[in-house]
Parts: C-alpha cells; structure tokens; sequence
C-alpha cells in the first residue's frame, strides 16, 4: 500500500505548506468628513456622526462626534471600507494595510441618494421581507433555480430552450449544407 508509484520516492517536494496568520496585522483608522477631508479633524461643521461603516471583512462600526472609525488587527491586504449615511451618496475606499503601524484612509461623503441597484442587498443592511417587497428574501429580484421573483434575474427565463430558436438553428444548418 505504501510503495512510491515510481519504486522510489521522489527528489522534488509535491506540497506547499502555508502558515496562517504569520503576517503582522495592521490598523486601520480614517475619518468620516462632509465634501472634503482636508482639514476635517480641525472643523467640527464638517465631522460627520451616525456613519455607519463597514469594513470588507463584515465588521460594522457607526461614527460619533469625533467622525472617527478605528479598526485594528486587520490582516495585511487592500482593505476597502464603506460608509453609508442616510441622505448621502455611499461611499468605498480601500487603503493597502501594512503590519508595520496605522493606515490612514478618511472618507468624504457628499449629500445625495444611492442609485438602486436591482433590489440586490449590499452588505450590512437588513433583508428585506419577501411578502412585502415582491422579491425574495435573500434581497434578490429573483433566481430563475430557486423560485420566482421577477426583476434581472428572472427575466424570460425558461429551463429549456424555445422551440421556435431550435427551428431555426436546424433551418439555417439544413440550408448551410447544400451549399459550398
């Protein structure tokens, strides 16, 4: 059972062994500023509160008066942070984190409303319930595998193909092979 399939063991190593968590991990920390962050930790008009803002790694933190968000122990990567505030558009920005200290990356919002993006929920936000909303509860317009639903997902589709386009490709390869 335990004989090399070549009668002999091989000279080259056949694995890759990964450590995890053997880089430093970082911090990240930014402020939350209206139109502009220059200056913003100076001007109390402009530090914004009540920001919620989500890390990619689904942690969730809400600014207060000071408009700081701090997140520590992040692992060394681009890390993308997104701020959502009623009233305003929502915002991404990623910041490379290193192990070596703070990574700064302050955000400037700016008042508006976000487009809608097909009913789908981004993270951090509550589902939506499907008895009331006309989709699913996964926050989706619909998946044509798992049910109804409608929207950009549902749209026309069927688990066969229509006859009329099998017709027509057995037409257009019937009149193709009479001719040169």
């Amino acid at each position: 059972m335990s004989t090399p399939s070549d009668g002999v063991e091989r000279t080259v190593a056949n694995h890759l062994a990964i450590k995890y968590g053997s880089l430093p991990k970082g911090q990240l920390v930014g402020l939350i500023c209206k139109h502009d962050v220059i200056g913003c930790g100076d001007d109390d008009t402009r530090k914004m509160s009540g920001v919620k803002v989500i890390l990619d790694d689904g942690r969730v933190q809400t600014t207060d008066s000071t408009a700081l968000y701090d997140y520590t122990n992040v692992t060394q990567r681009l890390a993308c942070v997104t701020a959502k505030k009623t009233g305003y558009l929502s915002k991404t920005q990623c910041a490379q984190v290193d192990g070596n200290g703070i990574t700064y990356n302050s955000i400037a919002m700016w008042e508006g409303v976000d487009t809608p993006d097909a009913g789908v929920v981004d993270g951090g936000e509550d589902l939506p319930d499907a008895s009331n909303s006309g989709g699913n509860a996964n926050g989706d317009a619909g998946n044509h595998a798992t049910g109804p639903g409608g929207g950009c997902c549902d749209a026309g589709r069927d688990d066969r193909p229509p006859i009329v386009l099998l017709v027509a490709v057995a037409w257009f390869l019937g009149r193709r092979r009479g001719t040169v």
